[in-house]
């Protein structure tokens, strides 16, 4: 009679969650994780055998989640492994749709960014390792297309001589890194750590990378083309966003645009329910919702560059900075989320009194008590105060 061990792997870039359970459901072990790698493939192995013996299992069947290509390497190392043969392993890949709405029912981006991510895709079947590495700072920057069109196959990454690879980093990085014969040796270590590709997917690979590289290019001196006319026709409009820190010509076109005339709005109040950065009371009788969701019905665009803008500022401006990191740690689940949508509430009441009042941004002293806002916490505190500068006049405050 046939025993099988069934193993469940949650498969993601860096790292995999290995869960084996035999036929009655019980746990053969606790779940455990090792490394998306040919090192952490191997130690599965082991462990997979080990399991195998001890509870004198015959068959193995392993389900995964086909998360873009990271589960593609894994499977065909499974299936074709010598050590695994014996158990006739039989290996299934499920559509991530499926596992979500699965989980459902237990009763418990711009053309750039997505060329970029089918390029991020297609490298992890070429050089695996590579990403996680992060040798470079730009991962589509020159010196790092030159290691990743200049060699065919990671094999040849490992084969070259390390005084080679390192002349290559220093020729393409214009002498950028102090120490390029550390980082050629990481590159090759990455290199033997990372899974070989079938042979049949070297050429295609390059190909397809090389092809998706020079669209990424092309596609980037356009996005930068545009940016400049935007910065040459804001600059023909004077208003007083520019001053806000982080807050550059993109993001204040875009909400000029949308806003149009601000004494369209009684107040700040309604303009954020005009970019659906409000939440709606969740009440009944006497009940009080502890959450409440953020209303979306207001303008989208206007949200996109409110929110996008309130990313950018917090983290140029040391007030915002403050906040931003105030409402990060009282949240307990979507932290980055909740603290971004709460300055971007912020951001637009300082907008509102600067556009009404045409005065500049000043940052208030830095001993200035915390701001907590109202949204999200019950804490009492002292007024704070934005402080703004009307062009050739003295410095006034103004409550936020």
């Amino acid at each position: 009679m046939d025993k099988t061990l069934h193993l469940g792997i949650d498969v993601a870039m860096a790292e995999t969650t290995c869960y084996p359970l035999l036929d009655d459901g019980t746990e053969a072990r606790c779940c455990f994780t090792v490394a998306n790698n040919l090192p952490g493939a191997e130690q599965l192995v082991k462990k997979i055998v080990v399991l195998m013996e001890r509870y004198g299992l015959n068959c193995l069947l392993i389900g995964l989640e086909a998360t873009n290509l990271y589960w593609y390497h894994l499977a065909c190392f499974l299936i074709s492994c010598p050590e695994l043969a014996p158990f006739q392993p039989r290996v299934h890949a499920f559509n991530p749709r499926l596992v979500r709405a699965f989980k459902k029912a237990l009763a418990d981006t711009g053309k750039v960014t997505r060329g970029k991510n089918y390029f991020l895709y297609l490298l992890f079947l070429k050089f695996s390792e590579y990403q996680n590495l992060d040798p470079f700072s730009d991962t589509f920057g020159a010196t790092s297309q030159a290691v990743l069109t200049d060699y065919l196959t990671v094999d040849e990454i490992v084969a070259a001589p390390l005084e080679e690879l390192a002349s290559l980093l220093a020729k393409e990085s214009k002498n950028h890194f102090p120490s390029p014969d550390a980082i050629a040796a990481a590159v090759k270590r990455a290199a033997r750590d990372s899974y070989p590709p079938h042979l049949s997917l070297n050429e295609p690979l390059n190909l397809i990378l090389g092809a998706t590289l020079e669209n990424i290019r092309t596609l980037s001196q356009q996005v930068k083309k545009i940016d400049q006319a935007i910065e040459r026709e804001v600059r023909k409009f004077p208003n007083p966003l520019g001053s806000i820190p982080g807050l550059g010509p993109f993001f204040v076109a875009g909400i000029l645009a949308e806003i149009r005339d601000i004494h369209r709005f009684p107040d700040h109040s309604s303009l954020a329910k005009f970019d659906g950065l409000f939440w709606r009371a969740r009440e009944s009788s006497s009940f009080q919702a502890e959450e409440t969701l953020l209303d979306k019905s207001g303008n989208a665009y206007l949200r996109y560059y409110v929110i996008e803008a309130a990313n950018s500022v917090w983290m140029h401006s040391a007030e915002y900075g403050r906040y931003y990191r105030i409402k990060y740690d009282e949240s307990t689940k979507h932290k980055h989320k909740r603290a971004l949508v709460l300055t971007a509430r912020k951001l637009v009441r300082l907008a509102d009194g600067m556009l009404r009042r045409n005065q500049l941004y000043i940052s208030p002293p830095l001993n200035l008590s915390e701001e907590v806002s109202k949204q999200g916490s019950t804490k009492t505190r002292p007024a704070k105060q934005h402080r703004y500068r009307q062009p050739g006049s003295h410095s006034l405050a103004l409550c936020a």
